[in-house]
C-alpha cells in the first residue's frame, strides 16, 4: 500500500519483486505485508519503506563575477547566483577552473569560492555545476572565460632634464604592449594591449596639468617654447592597458626640467620701479633670489648692479645674518645661496638686481634648508612662483601655516602667510632641525600651529598688544596676556623675538630663566592669576635722537578692579596706563637695553612686585634732569602725591624763559617724565 493510494493485492507465492509507480516526483511511504490462502493477515507485521523519486535537475543559475573580460589581479573570489531543488533538495556545487584542471566542492549554502592559489597570466575558463540529492545536475547557463594580464605597459623614454628659456622641448617616448587593443583576436601571451598612452606637462608652480597629449600613434611631441620659463617645466608619461595595468614614468611623480635663463632674473619682478630707497631702518628690504645662479659670488650677483658697481656703504649696504643678533657685511661674504635671505638698503632710487645666468631648481622634490639650532634662519624662496605655507614644513611634517615664528620684513617684522619670489623670511623653531619647501602642487604637511587670536571666553582672560616706536624704527607686535589653556612656560601661544635690524628698535620679554626653550620672546601668554601678573620687557633702541614710545593696547580687556602700570626700572619711575596708555622715555645710550615692567593686578600685588619703584608716591618732587650733560635730549622727572594742574618751564641762568614743557596740563598722582630736546620755544638749539 502506497500512502494516499488504494491497497494493491498481488496473488501468488514465491514473490520476490514488486513493481509499482509513483504518481509524481515525490517521496511516499510504502507498506508491505503478507496474506495466506485462507485470508489471514496481520498488518502489524508489515514492513515500511520510503520511496523517493526525483528526475528533475536543480534550477538554472548564472555566474556573477568575474565575468568575461580582462583582469590584472592574481587572486579572485568567484561568485554565482544560488540554485535550488524543490524535490530532493540541493546537495552541493562543484566549482571548476580550466575544464576541470582545478575543482572544489562547495556547500549548498554558499554562492562563492576563493581558491587558495593565484591565477597566472593568460586565459582561464570557469564554471559551476549544481547537484541535488538524487544526483541530478545543472551547469550554469553562462560559463565564463577571463583574461588575466599581469604585465604593465612598457614606456621607452630618456628623461629630458634641461632646457633653455623660450625654446621648445622635445619629448621622445615609445609605448609598447605585445598586443593591440583594436585586435579582436586575444593575444596568446595574455597581454591585453595599450588603450591609453599620454603625456602630461605644465609649468612649475601650476596646479593643473595641460590637457593630455595622446601618444598612442606618436613617438615625439614638442612642448611649446612658452613653457620654458623661470618656473621650470614638469612632465610625466602615463600608459594603461585594456586589463587596467598602469605604468607612469617616473613612478609616483614627475620629471623636472631645469630651465637655463641666460639673461638672469631681475628684482624688478618684485619692485617694478627699482629697489625702494632711503636711509631709515624702515627702508631695509629683506630679499632672496629664485633659482641657482651660475655664480653665487656677491660681486657677480649683486655688486655689479649697485651704484658704481662696487661696495660703497655710503650708497648701499647689505647684510647677512651671522647668528646671535650679529650681522655680516656683504663685503665679507664669498657666496650667496639659494633659499637664503639677506638685508639690503639703497640710498638712491632706480637700482635693480640681476642674477646673471641662472638655472631653475628641481621642482620634483622638496628644497631642504638646515635650521640653526636656537637661532633664526634667514629663508628665501628658491622658486619663481608662490609657495603656500601648507607646503613649507619641518622634518616632522608640521607645516608653517599659522606658525607665529615665521616672519617677513616690511619696515618692521610681520607674520608671513606664503613664500613669494624675491622676498625674504626668517624662521625659528623650538626643536626642528630642517625645513622643507615643497613646490609640488597639492603638496603639504600636517596642520600647523594655531595663532592665538582666539575669542576671549572667560572673564579672567585678556591679551594686551605692546608696540614700540623710535624715530622711524618700529616694533609693531608684541603680546602678553592670560589664557585659560596657556602655561607659564613655553607653549604654542608663545613666539620668539625676531632679531634687531641695524638702526631699529626691539621690544621683548626676557625668558632666559626658563628651563626649556630659554630665550627672548615677542609673545608670552600665561595661565590666569587672580591677584595679577607682570612681564619684564627689555627695549633696545638704536636711534638716540628720538624718543621711544611704548603703546599698550586693549587694556580695556583687563578686569576693571586691577591696576595697570608701566614701571620704568631703568629710570625708577612708573606710569598709570589706565590714565595714559602710551609711555615715553628718552634714549640715553643706544647700546644699552632699557627695562620696563608691565604689571596688572591688585594694589597689594603691585606693591609686592613694584621692582623697588613706589607706584603711589607720598610727596611732590622735581628731580634733577638725566642725563646731564646731555645730547641730544634729557629727561626731567616730576613726582606727584595727588593729581594737579602742572606748568613746567625751563629757564636759563638769567631767569629767561627758554622752553615750556607743560602748560597748565592735568597730571594724575604718580611719576611723570618730561623730555626736553635742548630746543627753545623757537626750535633753536640752546643746550
Amino acid at each position: 500500500q502506497i500512502t494516499g493510494e488504494t491497497a494493491v493485492y498481488v496473488a501468488g507465492s514465491g514473490i520476490q519483486t514488486l513493481n509499482f509507480s509513483l504518481p509524481a516526483n515525490d517521496a511516499r511511504t510504502v507498506k508491505l505485508w503478507l496474506q495466506d490462502n485462507a485470508g489471514n493477515e496481520d498488518e502489524a507485521n508489515a514492513i515500511t519503506i520510503t520511496a523517493k523519486w526525483d528526475d528533475t535537475a536543480p534550477s538554472t543559475f548564472d555566474l556573477t563575477k568575474p565575468l568575461t573580460g580582462w583582469y590584472t589581479d592574481a587572486n579572485y573570489r568567484f561568485e554565482w547566483e544560488s540554485s535550488s531543488d524543490a524535490t530532493a533538495g540541493l546537495d552541493h556545487y562543484v566549482w571548476s577552473l580550466n575544464a576541470g584542471g582545478e575543482t572544489a566542492t562547495i556547500s549548498p549554502d554558499s554562492t562563492g569560492h576563493t581558491p587558495g592559489f593565484g591565477l597566472g597570466q593568460g586565459t582561464h575558463t570557469w564554471t559551476v555545476t549544481a547537484y541535488d540529492s538524487a544526483g541530478n545536475l545543472t551547469e550554469t547557463s553562462n560559463p565564463q572565460t577571463i583574461q588575466v594580464d599581469h604585465t604593465p605597459p612598457g614606456i621607452t623614454h630618456n628623461p629630458v632634464l634641461e632646457a633653455t628659456e623660450n625654446t621648445s622641448v622635445v619629448i621622445n617616448a615609445v609605448f609598447d604592449d605585445d598586443s593591440n587593443s583594436d585586435n579582436q583576436t586575444l593575444p596568446e601571451d595574455g597581454e591585453s594591449g595599450i588603450i591609453i598612452a599620454e603625456l602630461y606637462y605644465r609649468r612649475g608652480g601650476e596646479a593643473n596639468w595641460q590637457p593630455p597629449v595622446d601618444m598612442k600613434t606618436l613617438t615625439t611631441y614638442q612642448i611649446a617654447s612658452s613653457f620654458s620659463t623661470s618656473a621650470g617645466i614638469e612632465y610625466y608619461l602615463h600608459a594603461e592597458d585594456v586589463a587596467g595595468n598602469v605604468t607612469d614614468q617616473p613612478v609616483g611623480g614627475f620629471t623636472s626640467i631645469a630651465v637655463t635663463i641666460p639673461g638672469g632674473l631681475a628684482s624688478s619682478d618684485r619692485w617694478s620701479t627699482g629697489i625702494p630707497s632711503g636711509e631709515a631702518v624702515t627702508n631695509y628690504q629683506l630679499w632672496s633670489f629664485p633659482g641657482d645662479p651660475a655664480s653665487g659670488a656677491p660681486v657677480d650677483l649683486i655688486v655689479d648692479d649697485m651704484p658704481g658697481a662696487v661696495f660703497d656703504n655710503t650708497l648701499w649696504r647689505a647684510f647677512a645674518y651671522a647668528g646671535g643678533g650679529a650681522w655680516t657685511e656683504f663685503e665679507s661674504l664669498s657666496k650667496l645661496n639659494s633659499g637664503e635671505s639677506y638685508f639690503i638698503i639703497v640710498k638712491d632710487p632706480g637700482s635693480n638686481i640681476n642674477t646673471g645666468q641662472i638655472y631653475t631648481i628641481a621642482t620634483n622634490e622638496p628644497f631642504e634648508i638646515n635650521l640653526t639650532s636656537g637661532d633664526w634662519t634667514f629663508v628665501g624662496n628658491p622658486f619663481d612662483f608662490t609657495i603656500p605655507l601648507t607646503s613649507v614644513y619641518t622634518q616632522d611634517s608640521t607645516s608653517l601655516s599659522g606658525d607665529p615664528n615665521f616672519y617677513t620684513y616690511d619696515g618692521s617684522w610681520v607674520n608671513a602667510s606664503s613664500l613669494e619670489p624675491w622676498m625674504g623670511y626668517i624662521y625659528k623653531a623650538p626643536s626642528a632641525s630642517k625645513l622643507f619647501i615643497n613646490p609640488g602642487a597639492n603638496s603639504g604637511g600636517m596642520l600647523g600651529r594655531q595663532l592665538a587670536d582666539e575669542s576671549i571666553i572667560e572673564d579672567n582672560e585678556w591679551l594686551v598688544n605692546i608696540s614700540a616706536r623710535n624715530g622711524l624704527g618700529r616694533d609693531g607686535f608684541n603680546e602678553v596676556g592670560l589664557l585659560a589653556d596657556a602655561m607659564d612656560t613655553y607653549d604654542n601661544h608663545d613666539a620668539f623675538e625676531p632679531p634687531l635690524v641695524p638702526g631699529g628698535i626691539s621690544v621683548y620679554i626676557n625668558n632666559q630663566d626658563w628651563h626649556e626653550y630659554a630665550d627672548t620672546y615677542t609673545r608670552d601668554i600665561r595661565a590666569p592669576k587672580e591677584d595679577g601678573e607682570y612681564w619684564d620687557l627689555e627695549i633696545l633702541a638704536q636711534d638716540d635722537e628720538h624718543n621711544v614710545y611704548l603703546t599698550f593696547e586693549d587694556l580695556e580687556m583687563i578686569p576693571e578692579e586691577l591696576d595697570v602700570f608701566a614701571i620704568d626700572i631703568t629710570l625708577g619711575v612708573a606710569q598709570d596706563l589706565r590714565w595714559r596708555h602710551v609711555y615715553r622715555y628718552a634714549v640715553t645710550n643706544p647700546q644699552e637695553k632699557h627695562n620696563v615692567r608691565f604689571i596688572a593686578g591688585t594694589r597689594d600685588f603691585l606693591q609686592k612686585n613694584n621692582a623697588g619703584v613706589e607706584l603711589f608716591p607720598d610727596r611732590y618732587a622735581l628731580s634733577q634732569n638725566y642725563p646731564n650733560p646731555f645730547n641730544p635730549q634729557t629727561s626731567i622727572l616730576l613726582t606727584m602725591q595727588d593729581g594737579a594742574t602742572v606748568n613746567l618751564v625751563v629757564y636759563n641762568l638769567l631767569g629767561e624763559e627758554i622752553a615750556v614743557l607743560a602748560d597748565n596740563e592735568y597730571r594724575p598722582a604718580g611719576y611723570h617724565n618730561f623730555i626736553w630736546k635742548g630746543l627753545n620755544n623757537n626750535g633753536q638749539r640752546v643746550a
